[in-house]
This record gives structure tokens, C-alpha cells and sequence, in this order.
């Protein structure tokens, strides 16, 4: 039977200093102790945080891991819910396992095409995915999206990119800030390069990245249950995890509108 020492050396970990706050430092941490603080940290980044849009930015030292779960209600509607699944810091993983946001849906007309996503956390708004692009009733390929702050500012811009899908690329889109699709502007390309008959996975590149590189992954899996989906979701360091979770509930709302597993 292993003893108190030992047990409370596995329960440990040692954070090499500047991978967390300034104020903690460096040192020995207990693992509830540091999920404790990531918790409060994420969730207070994510509801309030500059020009009132919630950010997802892990601090140098530090990578996220993040989840976006789709399951189907006994009635068939569908619902998204994005949880902060773990934190890497320091080289060292430590689960977390906090839900942060749920997606309501809200198709306002079939006829127009017209589409609103609300990201709710507390039973506040955070902010709107608003379809404005590819009408649903139309066999239309290209589509887009953005993301609303509370007071209807533009923050992303979210457009699938059709120049781009050609074999082995089964899809692509391209993640803008603000209400721009110009290269300046250019945040994010996300490239799905996978065998057919793999699941979907999505390759996270900066503008100046060739696709083969990534600054974060961001990988479809299925769950095994045909209700039920998930996306997993590595932001690394520097790197924004809310235009990508954003991006994740949109392939989500093509693909079930599809009726397929990728948009």
C-alpha cells in the first residue's frame, strides 16, 4: 500500500516558474489545486474580457484542451455544449472538466435561410453565430457566418473556403476578423486532408504557415453512439481556443443541415 509521502508526490506537480501567474510563481502544486485555479482563470477569461467578447488564450508554458459535444435530445433536437477538458502546464496534463458554454439554435426562417446560434454561459449571451451566407434550401457548397458581440460589432468572420478544396482537401474554411474577408485581415485556415474514409480532422494553420504545420489541431471524432459527436479542440499558447470553438459549432450546424459527419 503506497504511503502518504508517496501518495502526495503523485498527487503533485512540479510548475516551472512563469508557467503561471506571476503571482504563484514556480514550486510544488497539488492537481486540485491547480485545476482550481485554470477553472477560475478560464471561466473569468471567457464570460467578461476586452471589448466585451470572451477570449480563450493559454498564457506561455500552457496549452488547452477543449471539447465540443453534440448530443440529440429523446425529441431530436440537436444541442452543443463546449467544455474545458484539460491544461497542459509545464509539460505536465491535468483534467479539468468543466462545461463553459451551451449553443442554442434558433432558425428563425427555413424559407430565407436565416440562422442564429446563441453561445450561452450562465444563462447569459456571450455572443451570436449568425449565418448570413448559402442558403439552406439551396445545394450551395459556400457558406458564411459571423460571430456578434453583444452590441451587434462583427468580431469574426467565418467563410468556407471552396479555392481551396481540391484532392486530398475534403474541406476547408478560413476564420477573418471582423466583418472582412481580405488576407490582411486573415486569422485562422482550417484544412481537413484526410484519407476518405477517416473521421473528419481539421488542421489549424496561421497565415504564414504552410498547411502542414499548425499552430493548434482541432480533430472530429465520433463518439461510437449515432446521436452523439464530439469535437476535441488543442489550442497551444498565444493561440485564441473562440473563433475555433466558434468555428466547430459552425461545421457542426453545415454538417447536420448536410446530413452528413463533415460540412
Amino acid at each position: 500500500m503506497p504511503s502518504q509521502k508517496a501518495k502526495k508526490a503523485k498527487d503533485s506537480v512540479q510548475v516551472p516558474p512563469g508557467a503561471l501567474s506571476h503571482a504563484l510563481g514556480g514550486g510544488n502544486f497539488s492537481r486540485q489545486d491547480l485545476r482550481e485555479y485554470m477553472v477560475k482563470k478560464v471561466l473569468a477569461n471567457f464570460s467578461t474580457s476586452e471589448a466585451g467578447f470572451p477570449s480563450l488564450i493559454p498564457p506561455p508554458g500552457q496549452m488547452y484542451c477543449f471539447e465540443s459535444r453534440q448530443w440529440a435530445s429523446m425529441t431530436g433536437s440537436k444541442r452543443l455544449t463546449w467544455s474545458f477538458q484539460a491544461a497542459e502546464i509545464g509539460g505536465h496534463q491535468i483534467a479539468v472538466e468543466q462545461d463553459l458554454a451551451n449553443i442554442v439554435t434558433r432558425r428563425s426562417s427555413q424559407k430565407f435561410g436565416h440562422m442564429k446560434m446563441r453561445v450561452m454561459a450562465g444563462g447569459a449571451e456571450l455572443f451570436k453565430l449568425r449565418h448570413v451566407k448559402g442558403m439552406w434550401h439551396h445545394h450551395s457548397p459556400e457558406f458564411k457566418f459571423h460571430a456578434l458581440a453583444p452590441d451587434g460589432g462583427i468580431r469574426f468572420t467565418f467563410v468556407n473556403a471552396i479555392a481551396l478544396i481540391k484532392a486530398p482537401v475534403r474541406n476547408a474554411w478560413r476564420i477573418f476578423s471582423g466583418d472582412s474577408e481580405l488576407e490582411s485581415d486573415l486569422l485562422y485556415t482550417a484544412i481537413d486532408d484526410q484519407h476518405t474514409d477517416d473521421p473528419p480532422s481539421f488542421k489549424i494553420c496561421k497565415p504564414w504557415e504552410e498547411h502542414g504545420t499548425a499552430s493548434s489541431t482541432c480533430t472530429f471524432s465520433s463518439s461510437g453512439r449515432e446521436r452523439d459527436s464530439n469535437l476535441k479542440l488543442v489550442v497551444q499558447s498565444g493561440e485564441d481556443g473562440v473563433p475555433l470553438l466558434a468555428l466547430s459549432a459552425v461545421i457542426e450546424a453545415v454538417a447536420n443541415h448536410k446530413g452528413s459527419d463533415c460540412c
